[in-house]
């Protein structure tokens, strides 16, 4: 909980327009990237430029939810983190290993949160496909 807090006003702090979307659990984020587009009239789905997900989540682990995100064909061009206080090297290599473009390390000071996600946001709009113009969506599973 103090986690997606801290996202949030992170997030404000940078001054990026983005449309955050937290879920509690692994399942929840699934269940909540099933969902159509709600502004497409073509009923497809919505792209997701971010997903920062916990290495360790109650109903599944954050490797397990990388390799079912990176399984939707919808999510190819999607970046995802992984933020943990493990810091076991095989954990990263794993995480890694599955499609994560990312791994933080927590705890992490205010200042430390803010340079992040600048970083993280920032080469998630250089790195993105041509797509129609609106705001990045961030889901947050923690």
């Amino acid at each position: 909980e103090a986690d997606r807090k801290l996202f949030q006003i992170v997030l404000r702090e940078i001054g990026y327009p983005v449309e955050l979307i937290i879920c509690q659990n692994g399942e929840d984020l699934l269940k909540e990237l099933a969902k159509p587009f709600p502004f497409s009239f073509s009923g497809s789905y919505r792209p997701v430029d971010l997903f920062i997900t916990d290495l360790h989540l109650p109903d599944l682990e954050g490797i397990e939810l990388t390799k079912r995100i990176r399984a939707n064909p919808i999510m190819t061009h999607s970046s995802i983190a992984i933020y943990s206080g493990t810091i076991h090297e095989k954990k990263v290599q794993d995480s890694y290993a599955a499609g994560t473009n990312f791994f933080l390390y927590k705890p992490m000071a205010f200042h430390e949160w803010v340079y992040s996600l600048n970083g993280l946001l920032s080469f998630v709009r250089t790195i993105q496909r041509p797509r129609p113009k609106c705001h990045p969506v961030l889901k947050v599973a923690s």
